[in-house]
C-alpha cells in the first residue's frame, strides 16, 4: 500500500521495516528476546495482523453458514458477500450490517466459532450474544450511533463511563496538574457526538472539578469542535 501511495519511498527500505517488525527484538530487564510466534504488547502490526484475521473469520463463516445454498443458486459466495454484507473492522472489533441472509446473523456466528474453540463477545461483554440488534443499540469501538441535527447526519457518542475515566488517570508525568488538564481536554472534545446539550453539562463538571484543584479549566466549546471537525474539512477528507 505503502508503495502504491506514498511518493519517493524506496521498496528496499520498505521491505526491511517489515522484516524488522515480523522479527523484532526485546528487552526484558537484563535480556534481549526474539519471540518465534505471536506479537508482543505494542508491536506496531497488532491492529493490521488482527483486523485481517477478523476479516478472515467472518468471511469463512459466510462460506461455511451461506455457501452451500448460495451454491445452489448457481451465485458466487465473494460476490454474494460483497452484495449483501457491509463489514468493518478495527483489530478484534467489528461491526456489520446483512441483508437477504437472515441466518447468517450474531448467535449462528458465534456457534460457528464455538466449534473451533473461538470466542466471541457482544459489544458490551456481557455474554448475551443477539442475532441481531437495532441501529440505535449498535455500538463500535464504544461508541453508538446519534443522528446530529445540526449537520443532518450520524455522527458518533462515544459512551459515558468511557469519557468519565479519560479523566481519572494519567500516564506517570512531571507535571501531573499538566497531563491532567491534557485528559481533560480530550475528554471534553470526546462528548461532541452527544450534542450541544450535554457537551455543556459534562464541561461545566470536568471545569468544577479543576477548578477545585488549581488547574487551568478546558475552554473547547461545541461549536469550535464542531467547526474543527466538520469545517475544515476533516470528515470530507476521511472518505476521499
Amino acid at each position: 500500500w505503502t508503495l502504491t501511495n506514498v511518493r519517493g519511498c524506496s521498496e528496499v527500505e520498505m521491505r526491511v521495516i517489515l522484516r524488522e517488525v515480523e522479527n523484532s527484538y526485546h528487552i526484558c530487564k537484563n535480556m534481549v528476546y526474539s519471540q518465534t510466534s505471536g506479537a508482543p504488547s505494542g508491536n506496531q502490526m497488532t491492529s493490521v495482523i488482527n483486523s485481517l484475521v477478523n476479516m478472515a473469520y467472518i468471511y469463512v463463516a459466510w462460506v461455511r453458514l451461506e455457501g452451500p445454498a448460495i451454491a445452489k443458486r448457481g451465485m458466487s459466495c465473494g460476490q454474494e458477500f460483497k452484495r449483501c454484507v457491509h463489514l468493518c473492522v478495527y483489530g478484534d472489533d467489528l461491526i456489520m450490517s446483512v441483508s437477504g441472509h437472515p441466518g447468517f446473523n450474531g448467535i449462528t456466528i458465534t456457534d460457528f466459532f464455538k466449534e473451533y474453540g473461538i470466542v466471541a463477545t457482544d459489544a458490551q461483554k456481557s455474554g448475551a450474544i443477539k442475532a441481531t440488534v437495532p441501529f440505535g443499540e449498535a455500538e463500535f469501538l464504544k461508541r453508538k450511533f446519534r443522528w446530529s441535527e445540526e449537520r443532518r447526519l450520524w455522527v458518533s457518542k462515544l459512551r459515558e463511563e468511557t469519557l468519565r475515566a479519560t479523566t481519572q488517570w494519567v500516564w506517570k508525568s512531571p507535571n501531573r496538574d499538566a497531563s491532567t488538564l491534557v485528559n481533560c481536554d480530550v475528554a471534553v472534545m470526546n462528548a461532541h457526538g452527544h450534542g450541544p446539550q450535554f457537551f455543556d453539562e459534562f464541561k461545566t463538571t470536568v471545569n468544577k472539578a479543576l477548578t477545585r484543584r488549581n488547574i487551568d479549566t478546558v475552554t473547547w466549546t461545541w461549536k469550535e469542535v464542531d467547526d474543527l471537525f466538520f469545517d475544515n474539512d476533516y470528515i470530507n477528507k476521511l472518505w476521499m
